[in-house]
């Protein structure tokens, strides 16, 4: 062993996080932890994280096993599947491993780093939600508000504007390269778009995913007609809030089935009675599609602490991949690659954005990409940039920020510090 070189190394499928002189180790594949403030083990880790070490370092082992600490931890990685020692002659060079890297390419000559790919920005595009309207003849509590939480209809007090087929049509023509993979039509009424018709023929023409949000009670046996393709590239989000006129909603199903419509079920519920309603619709009326839009309205926080917060035991359970958490760290999945189009052709990168980028009606869809990722404004807005989550071990392994935590108004929609305390007075 003393004519060896000792190699200690940490796979690249471990999460590695140090915070506040705390190391957090996450094995990816088994769910394991290891957590350590011990002055000795996180100097190993920091060694560990630099660039140039590619996670493979060169021990003392002489040292090594004068500290105990030091060596269990050692001990605990291995049993973990979490690192390994190498035992190497000192003949040989030092192990080489190959570690993912995550990381956007920018151009280093400009002088306002722009990135070289904004100039053929539109390629990243992958979502457009179009509201092409803002009229409707109901009134539900939630057509101002729900729409910045989740896809919905909405609609406005002042004079309702449509967003012109011409503009469509440009934007579909620009956007025709292939990457593109969703169109969301949302507004009041969509059925009372006053060139609907033409509409769904321009939509027809693509293949892309083209998916309609309309209320069910605008989905009414005076709307029997209504013009929604039975092709599979039309989906119909049937847009339910409380309470429910149930005889009125078996009626509509009952059209949808008939016309063979692909159609999903979206239940808006704001308390657990009504989530609990929604799953007995469910059992009732035999739905297979459906999915639940939980809606923030300022007085419903324990609904969203019960089933919307993060927990940590569930956080664990999802398994994110190592690819998922270093995209996380450079990317928002929830924004990253989706533009937002209003009724008056404003263009956001997102429903809460209280500023439009521009109107398309001027600017091209290359050059809001190209503004989104200069101004880093939700595309780029990860929780490693944000308070409380940039001091916290599992911001990477949390889902990124959505449009929740702007309607609640705070980052950590988690119970993870409260639980961290919990676990520290335990011990």
């Amino acid at each position: 062993m003393y004519k060896e070189n000792i190699y200690f190394t940490i796979e690249p499928y471990v999460y590695i996080s140090i915070k506040k002189n705390r190391a957090f180790l996450y094995n990816i594949l088994n769910q394991k932890i290891i957590e350590s403030d011990y002055p000795s083990i996180i100097n190993v880790i920091k060694k560990l994280k630099r660039g140039n070490q590619l996670q493979v370092i060169k021990l003392n082992w002489d040292q090594v096993k004068k500290e105990r600490e030091v060596f269990q931890f050692l001990k605990k990685a291995r049993n973990y599947f979490m690192g390994d020692l190498i035992h190497s002659p000192k003949a040989f060079t030092k192990p080489v491993q190959l570690i993912p890297m995550s990381g956007l390419q920018e151009d280093e000559d400009e002088k306002k780093r722009h990135f070289s790919f904004a100039k053929r920005g539109k390629i990243y595009l992958r979502e457009i939600t179009l509201f092409i309207n803002a009229s409707c003849d109901l009134d539900c509590n939630i057509c101002r508000h729900a729409y910045k939480q989740v896809p919905c209809c909405f609609k406005t007090r002042s004079t309702p504007q449509e967003l012109d087929l011409e503009i469509i049509k440009k934007i579909l023509k620009e956007t025709d390269t292939g990457f593109l993979t969703k169109i969301n039509i949302c507004g009041g009424n969509i059925l009372k778009y006053k060139k609907y018709s033409e509409l769904v023929d321009l939509l027809e023409k693509s293949n892309i995913t083209k998916a309609l949000y309309i209320h069910y009670l605008n989905l009414t046996s005076s709307a029997a007609g209504f013009n929604i393709p039975d092709h599979q590239s039309f989906l119909l989000n049937i847009l339910v809030t409380f309470p429910v006129k149930q005889e009125t909603f078996k009626e509509i199903l009952f059209q949808l089935k008939n016309k063979n419509l692909n159609f999903k079920v979206v239940f808006i519920t704001q308390t657990e009675r009504e989530l609990f309603q929604a799953q007995d619709i469910l059992k009732r009326f035999r739905i297979d599609q459906f999915s639940f839009s939980p809606y923030y309205n300022g007085k419903n926080i324990t609904f969203f602490k019960k089933y919307v917060y993060v927990k940590k035991k569930n956080l664990l359970r999802s398994k994110p991949s190592i690819k998922d958490i270093l995209a996380r760290k450079v990317v928002n999945h929830n924004y990253f690659g989706h533009l937002v189009i209003q009724n008056s052709g404003d263009v956001y990168a997102s429903t809460n954005d209280n500023k439009p980028m521009g109107n398309i009606s001027s600017d091209s869809i290359g050059q809001f990409v190209c503004k989104e990722l200069q101004k880093k404004n939700r595309w780029l807005k990860t929780r490693d940039r944000v308070k409380p989550c940039r001091d916290c071990h599992y911001q990477l392994l949390c889902p990124s920020i959505s449009n929740y935590e702007y309607a609640i108004g705070k980052n950590n929609l988690c119970t993870i510090y409260r639980e961290n305390k919990h676990e520290t007075r335990k011990q």
